[in-house]
């Protein structure tokens, strides 16, 4: 049996009263004993700003990133791309544009 909690959010995001993790959250996992047994970050398809959504924030940001206005980290380039290159570049923000748009 594993306890799951927070150890860092970007944004605290509750909808319909549940709580929302997005991209770059870190969730530890605790075993019954209460030690440490993994520390997971939360990498969202689409969501660069944290906020657990895909939308015209997040192309606006992938947009940023791609012209090197903005750097990245590795969870929103995950998030960008699904580890197909190890930066955002153009094909990475039209997966963003996509994703916002649910395509």
């Amino acid at each position: 049996m594993f306890r799951v909690t927070r150890l860092r959010q970007l944004h605290h995001i509750q909808k319909n009263g549940v709580e929302l993790y997005g991209t770059g959250s870190v969730v530890n996992m605790y075993n019954n004993n209460g030690e440490l047994e993994g520390a997971y970050t939360v990498v969202v398809n689409g969501d660069l700003d944290g906020d657990a959504v895909c939308d015209v924030l997040d192309v606006a940001k992938a947009e940023r990133m791609a012209n090197s206005h903005e750097s990245s980290d590795v969870a929103q380039i995950y998030a960008a791309n699904g580890c197909v290159s190890d930066k955002i570049d153009v094909s990475s923000y039209q997966n963003v544009v996509n994703t916002a748009l649910n395509m």
